[in-house]
């Protein structure tokens, strides 16, 4: 007989409702090929009339989180619910209680990561995230893993589903901004309240994320430029491709000679770029090496059973360290130091929109570096512009919008 790791899920919602299902009706492939055999013996939800119909077919639903913080037989808790405070809250007191943790909460770990990290080191336990970023895209693991040895020099990508899905919209089917996020939240991708994915925000703490891991260095979201895609006109895309480009949400991290930048924006994209592919709420992570050169993971960012398989690889993953006695943590422990690039060495390509004719043709005459390129009435092309000079005109109230070249 296979032994029984005990697992309990904080969390029915679309990703809790996923890993029970996929732990549930791949149970004998799953007992096959690890020879263990998992047993989800509580949920811990927050109002138990709302699954009414799921505790009458034997799920076993509760609302005390005692009840499995107590049960010294519950070996893996995972952790897909609630707000960062709340999941921070969870995380310290199974992983003080001797529990393993997999957590879907890129919130949390984008603002007490380290800490999280501290306390499961201290109590000798696992901490795994595989789905805090990019859904289905096993990006975590292949940084902490697969690039261990490499010197990584760039970590760029379309992190964030709902936006992708309306900067689809409105490049290929000509819709509105308006009605793209319309659809989106017709179809489920974005919340009643959007801000938090069209702001940039959530792509920004998924940023934090890769590059703790990618490069050590522990970042704060007032550390770095965040901005959304509330400014997209759909004549931005026409410009762009005039230029050989699509605009994508982007949150990018570059280690350079002259120092790091991370921002999280709307980038000019060339159209060659694997990145300019990634179409609708798919996500995708360029990733480039000193060693392995340009890679791309690519896959659904979103969604109960993508986001589910994640979560369930981390618990696999969980049960093979407890049967080897293996403790580990995706999140370095120590961060490395780092200098920012300065502004003003910093040289780049931009699509600059302007309010009116008068307004380029007064930004034109200005002395920039670089060659300038008109596009119709509104746009104009900078080429090797340093990003002190791009700051400047971000500063001017006539200039709506800044592309920059990723």
């Amino acid at each position: 007989m296979e032994p029984t790791i005990k697992v309990a899920l904080l969390g029915f919602g679309t990703v809790g409702s996923g890993v029970y299902q996929m732990l549930t009706e791949n149970k004998s492939k799953i007992t096959q090929k690890k020879q263990v055999d998992f047993e989800i013996c509580k949920i811990l939800v927050g109002n138990r009339t709302k699954h009414q119909a799921a505790i009458e077919k034997g799920v076993p639903i509760t609302t005390d989180f005692s009840e499995i913080l107590n049960d010294p037989t519950i070996q893996i808790v995972v952790e897909v619910m609630g707000s960062a405070e709340t999941a921070r809250e969870y995380i310290i007191h199974s992983l003080e209680a001797g529990k393993h943790v997999v957590t879907a909460n890129k919130d949390a770990l984008a603002l007490y990561g380290d800490e999280l990290t501290r306390v499961a080191k201290e109590n000798n336990k696992n901490l795994f995230f595989e789905a805090s970023v990019a859904g289905g895209i096993p990006i975590i693991r292949a940084l902490t893993d697969s690039f261990i040895a490499d010197s990584i020099q760039e970590v760029s990508g379309i992190i964030n589903g709902t936006t992708n899905f309306i900067i689809s919209r409105m490049s290929e089917e000509g819709e509105s901004y308006e009605q793209a996020l319309a659809l989106a939240q017709e179809k489920g991708f974005a919340e009643a309240d959007p801000t938090g994915d069209v702001e940039g925000l959530d792509a920004a703490r998924k940023l934090i994320i890769l590059v703790k891991l990618a490069f050590g260095y522990r970042m704060k979201l007032d550390d770095f430029p965040v901005s959304g895609i509330t400014q997209l006109k759909q004549h931005d895309f026409d410009a762009a491709k005039h230029y050989g480009f699509t605009l994508k949400l982007i949150g990018s991290a570059k280690q350079l000679e002259e120092g790091f930048t991370a921002r999280v924006g709307m980038y000019l994209v060339p159209l060659a770029h694997p990145l300019a592919m990634v179409k609708n709420e798919y996500n995708g992570v360029f990733v480039k090496g000193e060693a392995i050169g340009e890679t791309m993971f690519y896959g659904p960012g979103a969604g109960s059973l993508p986001t589910a398989n994640s979560v369930v690889a981390d618990i696999l993953a969980i049960s093979d360290r407890i049967k080897w006695q293996q403790t580990e943590s995706f999140l370095p422990l120590v961060s490395n130091d780092y200098s920012w690039h300065q502004a003003g060495t910093l040289v780049t390509d931009a699509l600059v929109r302007v309010g009116d004719q008068e307004a380029v043709a007064s930004l034109v005459s200005q002395k920039l570096n670089g060659e300038v390129s008109k596009y119709g009435a509104d746009y104009m092309y900078l080429s090797n512009i340093t990003e002190q000079q791009l700051e400047e005109l971000e500063a001017n109230e006539r200039v709506e919008a800044i592309y920059r070249k990723l």
